[in-house]
């Protein structure tokens, strides 16, 4: 068992280091934010056991699909680990123009990677512009320890309830989630209306159009869009856990510049809970 959690570990940093419940309940019309919140925990696992795992290390593939400017479609490895509010995301790709992505928070300082000298991917650049999606530790959901609904009073958070809206063919609870700091971002946390598992959070910005210097150049200016999807599924148990065993990451940029609108699709296969972690696995540099 120690041999395989050792291959386990080394796995892990392999991906890291490269180049780099469901519970029923009966629907109420208004119910209250502290109520979905604590369903939504009881969903993930009892609190005794959320509470004795102190870190999380996860593995699998990584599919990449690039729909625009132009088309591709990668695999690779991804790896995700978590200890507290520090956390980090990897993606590795034996692809010389793109062979890795990594995000991560080391509990002070937000790090992306660079597929070349000086240079991060669009979606590591938009995430290092939006720091808040890592040091809030929403990216990843509650794959990760750092999951802010964990402890929203620890994050200092603003959190409204936003209604019921329709994700797919299911129904979900909104939680509108705005960082104590502010963001630029709209950022929307959705909650499945049944089981109160967390199956999406969504970010949009939008920026006007830049003022011409004559009226007739300002109605030709577009505006800006930004928008980023995790959408989470096939929820199983993983050490007591109920977890998410796909997850998938949309980014869709809309600037003066064109369209850009790619997707990473992660399908993780192994779990392992209270590994000793060295701080600096969560530098994404």
């Amino acid at each position: 068992m120690r041999g395989l959690s050792v291959r386990f570990t080394l796995t892990f940093l392999a991906v890291i280091s490269s180049g780099f419940f469901h519970l029923s309940t009966a629907q109420t019309s208004n119910p209250k934010l502290e109520e979905i919140i604590t369903k939504h925990l009881a969903t993930i696992g009892a609190e005794e056991t959320r509470r004795s795992v102190s870190t999380r290390l996860i593995t699998g593939i990584v599919i990449a699909t690039f729909r625009s400017p132009q088309l591709g479609r990668i695999a690779g490895n991804a790896a995700l680990a978590s200890e507290g509010e520090k956390n980090i995301i990897g993606m590795s790709f034996d692809r010389a123009e793109y062979p890795i992505d990594k995000f991560g928070y080391d509990g002070s300082e937000v790090t992306t990677s660079y597929i070349r000298p000086g240079v991060r991917s669009t979606l590591a650049d938009f995430l290092k512009t939006h720091e808040t999606i890592i040091e809030q530790g929403l990216l990843g959901g509650t794959l990760s320890t750092a999951w802010p609904l964990f402890d929203e009073n620890k994050r200092g958070a603003k959190l409204e309830y936003g209604g019921i809206k329709r994700i797919g063919e299911r129904e979900a609870y909104e939680i509108r989630y705005s960082p104590r700091k502010g963001a630029d971002l709209k950022i929307r946390i959705y909650l499945d209306r049944t089981t109160f598992q967390h199956i999406r959070t969504l970010y949009e910005r939008t920026i006007p159009p830049p003022m011409g210097i004559a009226p007739d150049l300002s109605a030709s200016q577009r505006e800006t869009r930004y928008r980023m999807i995790e959408d989470f599924s096939d929820f199983r148990k993983e050490g007591g856990l109920m977890l998410p065993h796909t997850y998938k990451l949309q980014l869709e940029l809309e600037t003066r510049n064109g369209t850009y609108l790619a997707e990473w699709e992660m399908r993780l296969s192994n779990f392992a809970f209270n590994q000793k972690l060295h701080p600096r696995i969560f530098k994404a540099n």
